[in-house]
């Protein structure tokens, strides 16, 4: 087969309803992201099929050539077959299940938008045929057609593609400042599927990629957190997931990347959603500089331009109040500025230091005396009975994570027995509570101690005196340590023992 046409009729007065689509209120970069779904959803679709075939992912080349004022967005996705081919082209023709491309619109509309003649050749993989078809609309005003001509020609089976040309785009392209932005917009949209590299994305040959920002570390951790919240609308549940999160002190421009980015669908609908409630109307605001996040608005219809919601009825109003409500804690530490927050940091960290150091001496005085003094007698009995290891006495490798003891304890006031059990979900090193020890074999003391019967016995000495000097967490009767707090005390414990 070489040069077949395929006719297909479109509508009465054709050219009317493309130059309304010129009209749209796109911009540059809303309107390559409708490109961008087709090919991104093409991958989605199609990603079984092309692994099968080798191809373990895609990329999408978006190139403006000034001098020739021509715009060229390339794929190297599944490509098109020829009924594909015709919904891509017909005025209206939306895809059977919901997808980034769910209303059929965007390639027609964007392309109309950005020039009066644009082209669109697409092959699929495994397909012997290539098509393509050119609109151009002021022939098609000229001749008052009804139709566009498909071009059928010979492809090779392993070619796979669609490339869309547009001519003559400079009125849109014309901003100086237009190639960052761009970028910056595509890397916003697109980050989940630029993160995961199977997708690419190029402007002009140069990657587009995402950045993460740097978290704020406040009291000891990273502020950000999981989401996952309802909230009832009109009869209607709506399902809220994603996170919240506080930039670190200098973050690069962040009063613009500051804000919520709401995704559908993986892909980005609003980059920089800041409500008032949540934001406040000043522009200098802290929490402007400070708060992000990602939210996943699934249950909620976006536009047709896909750069907005359809939330005017209250539904917007609604979901802010709720999202405001989940993260307050947020929003309080984000008021305040960086100055406040260091201070608060370095106050906590030197309370924590003298505390440390406090309770170090008193274990220090209370171990020493009972090391002196040999106030503590220990025995350790095997509970278990295992025949296998009562038969290999000779073996001197014990496996103590797999036994259980009761430890006897014996000091002035009496006697005491202590069952031993390994856990290691427990943070600290040992936990005491009542008569049960729980020992951390993965925790990095109980690793390089070479007498793990010893280490034992040295948790419960240790256990026995912060009950003493009540180091009782949560006014509980559970005792158990932080992490710095556990080294100081092992290294005291170990140090005085030596």
């Amino acid at each position: 087969m070489h040069n077949q046409i395929n006719q297909v009729v479109m509508l009465p007065e054709l050219y009317k309803l493309l130059r309304q689509y010129q009209r749209l209120s796109y911009n540059p970069s809303t309107a390559i992201s409708e490109f961008v779904d087709n090919s991104t959803e093409s991958w989605f679709q199609n990603k079984d099929r092309l692994i099968e075939n080798g191809i373990k992912g895609i990329q999408i080349d978006i190139n403006y050539d000034k001098l020739l004022d021509r715009l060229i967005i390339f794929d190297s996705a599944y490509g098109m077959e020829i009924e594909d081919f015709k919904r891509a082209i017909i005025l209206g023709s939306a895809p059977t299940k919901k997808t980034r491309n769910e209303y059929g619109f965007g390639l027609k509309t964007a392309a109309c938008w950005f020039g009066s003649k644009w082209e669109v050749r697409s092959t699929q993989l495994n397909s012997p045929y290539k098509y393509s078809a050119i609109i151009d609309i002021d022939e098609i005003e000229r001749t008052r057609t009804d139709s566009i001509d498909i071009n059928i020609n010979n492809s090779s089976i392993t070619e796979h593609y669609t490339e869309i040309i547009i001519q003559n785009v400079g009125s849109r392209m014309k901003d100086a400042r237009l190639k960052s932005k761009i970028k910056r917009n595509i890397a916003s949209k697109y980050r989940r599927d630029i993160k995961k590299g199977e997708i690419k994305i190029y402007y002009n040959g140069e990657p587009i990629n995402y950045d993460e920002p740097e978290i704020l570390i406040y009291k000891g951790e990273k502020k950000i957190k999981e989401l996952d919240f309802s909230f009832n609308f009109k009869n209607k549940k709506y399902n809220v997931t994603g996170f919240v999160g506080i930039f670190a002190r200098g973050t690069r421009t962040p009063y613009e990347r500051s804000g919520f980015s709401l995704f559908t669908n993986d892909r980005t609908i609003i980059g920089d959603y800041k409500p008032e409630n949540i934001f406040t109307k000043d522009p200098k605001s802290l929490i402007r500089g400070k708060l992000f996040g990602e939210l996943n608005l699934n249950d909620i219809p976006v536009n047709q331009a896909k750069d907005n919601y359809i939330w005017s009825d209250g539904l917007e109003e609604e979901l802010s109040k709720t999202l405001k409500e989940n993260i307050q804690d947020f929003i309080d530490i984000a008021s305040k500025p960086f100055k406040d927050i260091e201070a608060e940091e370095n106050k906590e960290e030197q309370e924590k230091t003298s505390y440390i150091n406090n309770i170090s001496n008193l274990v220090s005085n209370k171990t020493s005396n009972i090391i002196k003094e040999s106030a503590i007698n220990f025995t350790l009995e095997d509970l278990r009975h295992d025949e296998k290891n009562n038969d290999n006495k000779n073996d001197k490798q014990t496996n103590y994570d797999n036994k259980e003891y009761v430890l006897h304890f014996e000091n002035s006031i009496g006697k005491q027995a202590y069952k031993i059990v390994f856990d290691n979900t427990i943070t600290s090193a040992f936990q005491l509570e009542n008569n049960i020890i729980k020992i951390n074999p993965d925790n990095v003391y109980y690793k390089k101690s070479n007498n793990k019967s010893t280490y034992i016995k040295h948790c419960l000495s240790l256990a026995i005196i912060f009950a003493d000097l009540k180091l009782v967490y949560n006014n509980s009767n559970i005792v158990t340590i932080t992490t710095d707090i556990e080294k100081r005390f092992f290294e005291t414990f170990y140090k005085l023992r030596d």
